[in-house]
């Protein structure tokens, strides 16, 4: 079995559970969203535990998948970026990581070294346990 990296506690033990329990029909956008990172994470976790540098098919493979979840995000938080409301600050701040994902991403594809990958795990996960926590009553509609 893989160490892993990132808390096996906390916030992405209860998303990881919750996706392995709640996955399927009825899920919200939050959700479906964090299982798409959870399954880039999964795809980046496998790549570093079986790294052979001289793969740079598989290599380029996973980065480019995860790459374009980011990309996805980056669309969506452009959009909200100038909502002057607290979304707004969110979507700066998501702005920023996938800034850095893109860059950490070509940096990669660049110089592949498998000590590059666990800071993309890291975000995926924490990115994704915060999709998949409730959302504020003042946010359920109802």
């Amino acid at each position: 079995m893989s160490q892993g990296y990132g808390p096996k506690s906390g916030s992405y033990a209860r998303a990881a559970g919750s996706y392995g329990q709640h996955g399927g029909q009825g899920d919200t956008a939050r959700e479906v969203e964090a299982k798409i990172l959870l399954r880039a994470a999964r795809q980046i976790q496998d790549l570093h535990d079986s790294w052979d540098g001289q793969d740079t098919q598989r290599i380029e493979k996973t980065i480019s998948y995860n790459r374009q979840v980011w990309a996805v995000f980056y669309d969506m938080a452009l959009e909200a970026a100038n909502d002057p409301s607290a979304k707004g600050k969110m979507s700066a701040n998501i702005l920023s990581l996938a800034t850095f994902v893109f860059q950490r991403s070509l940096d990669i594809l660049a110089d592949p070294d498998r000590e590059k990958l666990p800071v993309l795990i890291t975000i995926n996960r924490e990115i994704a346990a915060g999709l998949m926590e409730r959302a504020p009553a003042a946010e359920i509609p109802g």
